[in-house]
């Protein structure tokens, strides 16, 4: 797919803090997630443990929203390969191009929920930085986004124990919303590879820095990865 330089984030993020009001329901990014952002605090303690999980999940949805970002770019520019079943992808009678735009809104939210929560714990937010990411079809893309869902749902679940084990409650049900997401956009992923919407059993115990390692594994630029 093409490569992607993630659009400022953290900007809103630090935005986000000075207020405890979620943003305007009118906003396009939540309009266009099908929800919206939950009120972030000013002002939080957390666990060293749990701020590091937090970076690594803002980490992760960063690299989350330049994927579908780009992907939604292929497919909306009708870049060869990004075609299913012989139908142009982005074509107006098709919803698939909504539905991936959709899933950018929402790991936007996501990152934007993490990045406000580490700026609130006093933390320091990772930046953004350039992915290459080595698909060049549709199909190859929606199995890539499969894989590593996969690894992030299996990931957040330890994010929620080790947050509960150091007293960090309102972490638990901030990633357990980001669960319910993920895995509703894995059913999706599935059923695009004509897979059953519906896994056996569903990941878990993956350690939160392999997790995030392994989603990413060969998709970062060298030495364009900012601090």
């Amino acid at each position: 797919m093409k490569s992607l330089t993630v659009f400022p984030l953290l900007s809103l993020a630090s935005l986000l803090t000075r207020s405890t009001n979620a943003l305007p329901l009118n906003s396009t990014i939540q309009r266009t997630a099908g929800g919206f952002l939950p009120p972030i605090p000013t002002a939080i303690a957390f666990s060293p443990d749990t701020i590091t999980s937090l970076q690594l999940i803002l980490t992760n949805e960063l690299f989350e929203v330049a994927f579908f970002s780009s992907l939604h770019a292929n497919i909306t520019s009708h870049t060869h390969g990004y075609t299913l079943g012989g139908y142009d992808l982005g074509d107006s009678s098709n919803s698939i191009a909504a539905d991936i735009e959709r899933i950018v809104a929402q790991e936007y939210l996501h990152a934007a929920q993490a990045a406000g929560l580490i700026a609130a714990a006093g933390g320091v937010a990772p930046q953004a930085c350039q992915y290459d990411f080595h698909t060049t079809t549709f199909d190859d893309a929606i199995a890539v986004a499969g894989t590593f869902t996969d690894l992030v749902l299996g990931t957040l679940q330890d994010v929620q124990l080790q947050a509960a084990i150091h007293g960090d409650l309102p972490i638990v049900p901030a990633v357990g919303s980001v669960i319910g997401n993920e895995g509703e956009q894995e059913g999706f992923f599935r059923l695009l590879q004509h897979k059953t919407s519906l896994v056996r059993t569903p990941p878990h115990g993956i350690s939160k820095g392999f997790g995030v390692e392994r989603a990413q594994s060969g998709f970062h630029r060298p030495r364009v990865l900012r601090p």
